[in-house]
């Protein structure tokens, strides 16, 4: 507080206090002196007061004026900090150059696309040329509304970063003017650094945006026109599809450009082909590498099972009979692309074809020295017809050759066919389930040869495609079926053991007969393959894919009928996976004589924990559930182990336990509960062991932990065991011992270290007792190693005159001295 203002403060006080006394009542009338007193009193209260109201007016002023340059500064520091955000992300660049070729690329390939239907047109649209023009607009659109969707975002960003420094360049707190000269030229200082942070900023800026508004126009301008292309495309589709009967009239020759060589056609549909090839391996190339690791992951379990089935000792005719077995790569090739085909969304014609022959390919190795020979060669003879037919359908427009092209395709379909069916007696074809189809091919390719001859073009090659792809999928899907239930079979056999000779005997004899709903999964599925890549296929299955990715609400909780499925699809993949791993690395039952896995058991059990978590979490992320909704999740697990889950958690986390501590392992030999027997599996809630009963007993986890539990084979597989035995007295024991050292060391099973020994124990009343300690390599030939003993000690004895003894006891009967007489019969005891 400054000094005037402390004598003014001063000044008001003594008025306040000494007024009431000049003015108080019983004073009486005041003298002319105190009343001019009292009036200078009264001009200096007036003057005070109007100093007072003038110095709270400037002090108000300054106030104002200190609270706009506070704000000013924070003005000036968000400007600042907002000229450089925006210099930063300028600086980050954008590729202006990569969308504008991407959009003269995207052009190309919209005129290409569009070639004979949209521009171009024939007078005969194929159906081939309208579905894969149908595919690439709806791709080249996608594609468009993804780089539209990141122009956007980037015009946004852009435009915030105006706007927000219009707005506080706007602001009126930055042209208020300090009234002190020091604070006006801080004040001056600060505007020309600002400008001169600013101008480097606001030109690229201003260029910016006017350039990504232009590319924003044209990308809107290449959507426009693809929306427009494509209804033009399904409008020619649907009237195509609303034209077709059981017979084509009149269409043959018509849009044939007889100018326009075969070669100019088939580059022209190969490069449409090639387009929506790479189109689709570019957005589905993660699916592909999975489906290329599970090829390889299930060819490897395959050759796993094949050296397990040698090491079990299966009968060579067994393995013969198991094709899986004997072609793994071919077939883990085979079961793989035909199971995975079902999981793709919609691949186009030429993708599938590809997919179809690598399986062919694979299935031509299986079936070689498999089959008949007549049933190869015809398979043969589909196979190649087959590739014939898969060239010919990527051709787009029609021409003269390929109109021939499609009689001969038509005529050998049914001469392959009738050949076939003719040898059925003569050649024993076992497969009669393909037989069927090939039948129906035969129709088929009877139809095409009908549809030739009335002139029907599209009706004529869709029968003469779909008989050739009936019996390729047929052969497949049957195969791969016949393959996945062997591999099955075989892994079932090692899973369950074979400790029982006659269930081995009965295991060999795989089971042949198939449930009825396998039939229907198998027709259901050779449907699908054929025919998805059809118009009437995605016009009756497209409401149901419209259901299944439509977003369902539960209270604040939102999924798809999709999400869930693949939620329940990741997590029993990932069980399958713990399962196949566990099968791979652990001892199985079948396998005999083998040592222990020296420790990994008990970490397989950790690595299938990992595989079970990470497939929880991939199935979340994969769902598209938020991990939130995961927090909310274990919440009322937490609550449910408060209430009755405590032994459940209590097992699973003794599991955790046993795999980090390993106090037990697979192969041990263990004694719990007053039983003995070897530890077959441990899993993540309980561990099962085999008595030598044969029996499996399933003990959870924490009883392992919280009873005694007496591992025989924990730190080593070698035990030892004792005989005692008792010689007669008299008997030399040096040599008897000498003989039992020798005996012992003459059996190779016996270790050598630490040396069997022979003990003398003590005197006991009818012998000395002798004790045989002795060291096996492993515990279960222990008792084998006993019982051999036994039976030559005995043998021993024998032949050394090495008795003995056994307890004998003489009985003497003293006849009372009172009775006089002889009892009757006593002279015959």
């Amino acid at each position: 507080m400054s000094k005037r203002n402390i004598h003014l403060l001063f000044i008001l006080l003594t008025i306040f206090f000494c007024q009431p006394l000049f003015a108080h009542p019983s004073c009486g009338p005041a003298p002319d002196s105190l009343l001019k007193l009292s009036s200078s009193f009264e001009q200096l209260s007036s003057r005070t007061r109007v100093a007072a109201a003038r110095e709270l007016s400037n002090s108000r002023i300054d106030f104002n004026a200190h609270q706009a340059i506070m704000q000013q500064g924070k003005t000036f520091v968000l400007i600042k900090n907002e000229i450089e955000s925006a210099r930063n992300f300028l600086r980050q660049g954008y590729s202006y150059q990569v969308i504008r070729y991407e959009i003269d690329r995207l052009t190309e390939w919209k005129v290409l696309a569009g070639e004979g239907v949209i521009t171009g047109k024939d007078d005969l649209q194929s159906v081939r040329n309208l579905t894969t023009t149908s595919i690439l607009l709806k791709e080249l659109l996608n594609r468009t509304n993804n780089r539209l969707r990141q122009i956007i975002a980037y015009h946004n960003t852009l435009g915030q970063f105006q706007n927000k420094l219009d707005s506080l360049l706007m602001d009126s707190v930055m042209y208020i003017v300090p009234n002190d000269s020091v604070a006006l030229i801080r004040y001056f200082q600060r505007l020309s650094v600002l400008n001169k942070d600013y101008e480097p900023v606001r030109i690229p800026l201003k260029t910016a945006l006017d350039s990504i508004e232009q590319l924003e126009i044209k990308v809107n301008l290449i959507k426009f026109s693809l929306e427009s292309d494509i209804a033009e495309t399904e409008s020619q589709r649907k009237e195509l599809f609303g034209k077709i009967g059981i017979l084509e009239v009149g269409t043959f020759g018509r849009g044939i450009n007889n100018d326009r060589p075969f070669r100019e056609v088939v580059a022209f549909s190969l490069g449409k082909a090639e387009l929506v090839l790479v189109f689709f391996i570019v957005n589905h190339f993660s699916t592909l590498i999975l489906m290329g690791l599970f090829i390889i992951g299930l060819a490897l379990y395959l050759a796993m099972l094949n050296r397990k089935t040698r090491e079990t000792g299966i009968p060579e005719k067994l393995n013969d009979h198991q094709l899986a077995l004997k072609h793994p790569f071919s077939s883990a090739t085979l079961l793989v692309i035909t199971i995975f085909q079902f999981f793709l969304p919609l691949p186009p014609y030429v993708f599938t074809g590809l997919l179809w022959i690598t399986s062919g390919i694979a299935l031509s190795v299986i079936m070689r020295n498999s089959i008949t020979p007549h049933a190869y060669r015809a398979w043969i003879i589909f196979f190649v017809l087959f590739i014939f037919v898969y060239a010919d359908n990527i051709l787009l427009r029609q021409s003269v050759l390929e109109r021939w092209l499609i009689l001969m395709l038509s005529i050998a379909g049914v001469a392959t066919g009738i050949y076939v069916l003719a040898g059925i007696k003569k050649h024993e074809i076992k497969e009669k389930l393909i037989l069927l189809f090939i039948g129906l091919m035969v129709v088929f390719e009877i139809m095409a040869i009908l549809n030739y001859l009335t002139g029907g073009y599209n009706q004529a090659k869709t029968f003469m495609a779909s008989g050739f792809f009936t019996v390729i999928v047929v052969y497949l899907m049957y195969w791969t079926a016949r393959l996945a239930n062997e591999t099955l079979q075989i892994s079932l056999k090692f899973q369950k053991g074979n400790e029982d000779e006659d269930q081995r005997e009965q295991g060999e004899k795989l089971e042949k007969k198939v449930p009825f709903y396998l039939y229907l999964l198998f027709f259901a599925g050779c449907f699908i393959l054929i025919t998805r890549n059809y118009y009437f296929y995605q016009t009756m299955f497209e409401p149901l894919d419209e259901m299944l990715i439509a977003t369902r609400t539960i209270g604040a909780f939102t999924f798809t009928y999709k999400s869930v499925f693949i939620f329940i699809l990741v997590l029993f993949l990932s069980g399958v996976i713990s399962r196949i791993v566990s099968f791979l690395a652990a001892d199985n039952a079948a396998i005999q004589g083998k040592t222990k896995s020296g420790g990994l058991g008990s970490w397989l059990l950790l690595i299938r924990i990992a595989i079970i978590t990470l497939g929880v979490l991939l199935a979340f992320i994969s769902a598209g559930i938020a991990m939130d909704k995961f927090a909310i999740i274990l919440g009322a697990l937490s609550v449910g182990i408060g209430f009755g889950m405590q032994t459940l958690v209590n097992n699973l986390v003794s599991g955790l336990f046993i795999a980090f501590e390993k106090p037990v392992n697979v192969g041990d030999i263990i004694e719990i509960n007053g039983q003995t027997g070897k530890m077959k599996s441990i899993g993540i809630r309980s561990s099962v062991v085999t008595t030598w009963d044969g029996a499996n007993v399933i003990i959870p986890n924490g009883d392992l932990l919280n009873q005694h539990l007496v591992n025989w084979t924990m730190g080593s597989s070698r035990r030892r065991f004792d005989i005692l035995l008792g010689v007669a007295y008299g008997t030399e024991l040096e040599k008897t011992k000498q003989l039992l050292l020798d005996l012992m060391s003459k059996d190779p099973r016996i270790l050598k270290h630490p040396e069997p020994i022979v003990l003398a124990l003590e005197f006991n009343n009818s012998s000395i007792d002798l004790a045989l300690k002795f060291w096996v390599p492993h515990f279960s030939i222990g008792f084998d190693v006993k019982s051999d003993l036994i039976l030559a000690i005995d043998l021993l004895f024998r032949e050394n005159g090495i008795q003995i003894p056994f307890p004998q006891r003489d009985v003497h009967i003293i006849p009372s001295p009172e009775q006089d007489e002889t009892p009757p019969g006593a002279d015959d005891l």
